[in-house]
């Protein structure tokens, strides 16, 4: 489900316990230095462009909703310890690199796959590859979950180095 964020003033079909970046902060960098180490979900409803390395520390809650998205600058890396609720599409854009430290699964369609049997899904397959690469001094394995469709890849997806220990999975209905 796709729900709005609240914003001031709140918007209607809102999450009433998520704040949006844009109407209160600007900007992600600004809700993550704003916030600190202190509880609070955010909202992205718009386009948020990464410039510098950005840490979201674990106790920040990112969610994407309606037309947000993440853009992440060449050279620079986000790095999201705690918990990012999406939905089934395209959140993350941009030549950079986005790390996660806690979530288990990571759905390729976030990176851009379609999944149509039509589109050259291998770059966002091997985005999410390399997004669900461990942190150093974790243990914890991840999954890249293929949703349901028919997954081209029309050049070599890797996964090696520190990516090992992650699993592809597949929903029903999935082909690669």
């Amino acid at each position: 489900v796709d729900r709005g964020c609240k914003s001031f003033p709140a918007l209607a079909n809102s999450d009433p316990d998520c704040v949006d970046v844009a109407a209160v902060y600007g900007t992600l960098a600004a809700a993550v230095a704003a916030i600190g180490s202190g509880v609070e979900a955010v909202c992205v409803t718009n386009v948020q462009t990464v410039a510098a390395d950005l840490t979201v520390p674990r106790t920040l809650t990112v969610k994407v909703s309606r037309g947000g998205m993440i853009s992440v600058a060449s050279g620079t890396m986000v790095t999201v310890n705690g918990p990012f609720e999406a939905p089934l599409r395209k959140v993350f854009s941009g030549p950079g690199v986005v790390r996660f430290s806690t979530l288990k699964d990571i759905p390729v369609q976030w990176f851009g796959a379609v999944g149509d049997g039509v589109h050259d899904d291998a770059e966002a397959i091997q985005l999410a590859i390399d997004a669900a690469q461990s942190m150093p001094g974790l243990s914890q394995n991840m999954s890249v979950v293929l949703g349901a469709g028919i997954f081209k890849v029309d050049s070599t997806i890797t996964v090696a180095g520190a990516n090992k220990g992650i699993a592809i999975i597949g929903a029903p209905f999935a082909s690669l």
